[in-house]
């Protein structure tokens, strides 16, 4: 059961990582910052999900 909330956990924080990248890209024009930040978050929320199936 904590693995499964460490996980969860996990996933939250590259969800915002990815967020902050994202938005930090399309603040600054780099296109390669914002697809970093979206690859993140679609990680995250991977994460996020396989630990609510647990």
């Amino acid at each position: 059961m904590s693995e499964s909330k460490g996980s969860k956990a996990e996933g939250m924080i590259d969800k915002l990582g990815g967020k902050i990248q994202k938005e930090t890209g399309k603040a600054t024009g780099d296109k390669d910052h914002v697809k970093k930040g979206e690859k993140d978050l679609a990680k995250g929320e991977r994460k996020v999900n396989s630990a609510d199936k647990d």
